[in-house]
């Protein structure tokens, strides 16, 4: 039997060909160039992100800083003659986010016009806002601190400087942040005397009056003839109320007592004897009257009149019994004051009652009363002891201080029911003082608009400041810049307020503003101006005359309602590469406001500060306008919104010439190149104050052009000279981070 074998095959191996590896390459190409594509958009979506927070964390920092950013700046001059002769109604003190934190105290900087114009933006958002007029800025070196480099001598690398960003929508008018011609409020502790203050004697003061009459106002050298003289501005005579004169210092003459033998002379009753002793005042070898110091008075006790005595004191409480019978005569609610025997009479006044007057405008003079009573009656307590068993002295509870009567300008003191006696008892003394207290905080509370009682330091709230704002729509005042040679013409808008101002007053640095035509400056005050009117038109087809500071209440909009839509605006933040141009650093400073420099006020040049008198045409000599720029002191921790915004990394000189990786500081071991925030580094004056002078002949450089940054500045801040690999003749293109809205308000509001 045959056996048939079966044979199976070998399985065959199957595998690609060429054509198909070569597809399957393909694919995989596809694949893994596909993959590679989304790095750079993840690494790019990534960078975003980060830029996003960067954007999210400095806007809020923004509007945080801008809430609590200082309102002070105290090394600045406040008042002017005229409102453009001071910083305080130009753009620097403006309350828009821009223009308090482009500062060097607060860290946003405007990049270089030049610069900003070369980058690209959606529907080219940038270049129609350079084109209005705005800034794009850029964020500080040290990221989310102010620019105080001593404690970082070097700023790290720092990509939160890619952002740039700018401000949004138009501002708000602003309310003035002061008002130039009288920075009021005035503030003094109350209760308190007549104010006083250490004024630089210049062409603005008034002549003294040194006869006893109405027109008697002197100014006194304390305690040695200097350039500083004590001047008590609140009771100059034409200021408001020539009576107060008498509270602060009068040479006091009783009409009943016996002349005096040839020679001597009756004492000055008031606060500044009681302060600083009793001296009479007479005339000079010159032909214009002035204070020249003699022998102190000797009372008739043998006490001699050096400050502080009893006697003094008592003369200090005579002007103001005085005073308060002058203003509030003691008839009706008043007539138990003052009285004999009768320790308990004030006690049956209620401290806290209304006014006695009903005329709303008059009311100050009740306030005025108490206050200078309640403070002279007060320094009785230092000399006169409460109880003594010696009845030959005074005493304050059962004796009283008798205080001797006064006929001035006509008008007598007396004790209660016409009695030649005045009593102050402790009762008294201390009803005073509460009374004076109440009507004071509730004066200022009733009447923010009127300004004849300055405001209690014991009570600073911000209904103490009037609400005052710009007319645009009156002609504005019109002249020149103060010290200008030739002549340089200025215009200002006139200032509004909600209500009329009653009893505006004079300024305590100019108060010859209101003086007599025979008293004025020896300039030309704008407009025929020769006061401060508080008086302002009304009606829609009426305009400030000429003379008139103030204008057109109609056009005051600072109280009117409003939706929160109108009071927005936008930080808008874009990412670009600005640093990559070759002239990043070396570029001029966009233009820095004029505001920005802390010009003094108009001044005298008064030569040597020893002149015993001094003489007024020595006074007469005006500071031009170079040499007020040299005035004010440019100290950083007392300016805030002033100066450069890149001013501690501005270079001193042109830069241009060096090559790229030039160090800025230390160069020669002799002096820095770049401006810094080193204390004690520079002296004064600073590189960038003053007009066409070299900085001490060490540089090539002029101050203005510093200040003005016309020679660049360190703008990553890491102290030597860069220059990126962009020509400056390439656009970038800057890509949209994000945009944050915020609240502008129009009245000063800080978070502190």
């Amino acid at each position: 039997m045959s056996r048939l074998i079966q044979l199976h095959p070998r399985p065959l191996r199957r595998g690609f060909t060429l054509f198909e590896v070569a597809i399957s390459l393909v694919l995989v190409s596809f694949g893994v160039v596909s993959v590679l594509m989304l790095f750079p958009v993840g690494i790019k979506a990534q960078e975003m992100a980060r830029f996003r927070v960067y954007a999210a964390c400095k806007a809020e920092e923004m509007v945080e800083t801008f809430n609590a950013t200082t309102n002070a700046n105290p090394a600045i001059d406040t008042e002017g003659l005229m409102p453009w002769d001071t910083a305080g109604a130009y753009r620097a003190q403006a309350w828009d986010m821009e223009a308090r934190l482009s500062s060097h105290r607060y860290g946003i900087m405007p990049l270089p016009v030049a610069l900003a114009q070369r980058i690209d933006s959606d529907s080219d958002e940038i270049q129609q806002i350079i084109s209005q007029g705005g800034y794009i800025y850029y964020s500080q070196p040290l990221a989310t601190t102010e620019t105080e480099e001593q404690g970082n001598p070097k700023a790290p690398p720092n990509d939160a400087q890619k952002l740039i960003f700018t401000i949004s929508g138009y501002a708000q008018q602003n309310s003035l942040t002061m008002f130039a011609m009288k920075n009021w409020p005035y503030s003094t502790p109350m209760p308190s005397p007549p104010m006083h203050m250490s004024h630089m004697p210049d062409m603005w003061l008034p002549k003294p009056g040194t006869q006893a009459g109405g027109s008697y106002w002197s100014f006194h050298s304390w305690p040695y003839c200097g350039e500083d003289w004590d001047i008590p501005w609140e009771s100059i005579p034409f200021n408001l109320d020539p009576d107060m004169g008498v509270v602060y210092d009068y040479p006091y003459v009783n009409p009943s007592a016996p002349p005096l033998p040839a020679g001597s002379h009756y004492p000055h009753i008031g606060y500044f004897p009681y302060a600083c002793g009793t001296i009479y005042w007479g005339q000079t070898t010159t032909s214009i009257p002035y204070p020249a110091q003699v022998s102190p008075t000797t009372f008739a006790d043998g006490t001699l009149g050096i400050a502080p005595c009893l006697q003094t004191a008592l003369g200090y409480v005579q002007a103001a019994v005085w005073y308060f019978e002058k203003k509030m005569d003691p008839t009706g609610k008043y007539s138990m004051l003052f009285s004999s025997g009768n320790p308990g009479g004030s006690a049956t006044l209620d401290p806290h009652a209304d006014f006695v007057s009903t005329v709303e405008t008059d009311r100050w003079q009740e306030v005025q009363a108490f206050r200078f009573l309640a403070h002279a009656s007060t320094v009785l307590t230092s000399w006169i002891s409460y109880s003594d068993s010696n009845p030959a002295n005074m005493d304050l509870s059962a004796r009283g201080a008798l205080i001797p009567p006064a006929t001035i300008y006509g008008f007598t003191s007396h004790g209660a029911g016409g009695s030649s006696n005045i009593y102050i008892y402790d009762g008294d003394i201390r009803y005073f003082h509460e009374r004076a207290m109440y009507l004071l905080m509730q004066f200022y509370a009733m009447y923010p608009y009127d300004w004849a009682v300055p405001r209690s330091t014991n009570r600073t709230i911000m209904t103490d400041y009037p609400l005052l704002m710009s007319d645009l729509y009156s002609p504005p005042l019109v002249g020149s810049v103060f010290g200008s040679q030739p002549t340089v013409p200025a215009a200002g808008w006139r200032p509004i307020s909600s209500e009329p101002i009653q009893h505006i007053g004079v300024s305590q640095t100019y108060p010859i503003m209101a003086a007599q035509s025979n008293q004025s400056p020896s300039w030309t005050i704008p407009s025929g101006i020769v006061a401060l009117d508080a008086s302002m038109m009304g009606g829609a087809n009426t305009s400030p005359a000429p003379t008139s500071i103030f204008g057109n209440i109609d056009h005051y909009t600072l109280a009117a309602p409003f939706q929160p839509a109108e009071r927005c605006r936008e930080i808008v933040f874009w990412a670009a590469d600005w640093q990559s141009y070759e002239d990043f650093e070396t570029l001029p400073s966009a233009p820095v406001d004029a505001s920005k420099y802390p010009l003094s006020g108009p001044r005298t040049t008064t030569g040597s500060g020893n002149v015993n008198p001094p003489t007024f045409s020595l006074w007469s000599q005006q500071r031009t306008f170079y040499q007020r720029m040299g005035d004010m002191a440019f100290r950083d921790e007392q300016l805030w919104a002033f100066r450069s915004p890149e001013k501690s990394m501005l270079f001193l000189q042109d830069m241009s010439q060096y090559p790229t990786g030039t160090p800025l500081v230390g160069l020669n071991g002799a002096y820095q190149w770049e401006m810094l925030n080193v204390p004690n580094q520079w002296g004064y004056p600073p590189p960038d104050q003053g007009a066409n002078q070299s900085w001490v002949g060490k540089l090539d450089n002029t101050a203005d052009h510093v200040f003005n940054g016309l020679y660049g500045a360190d703008r990553n801040f890491n102290q030597v000279l860069d220059r990126g690999p962009l020509p400056r003749s390439v656009r970038i293109r800057a890509q949209l981070v994000g945009r944050f809205n915020f609240y502008d308000p129009r009245v000063p509001a800080i978070l502190r």
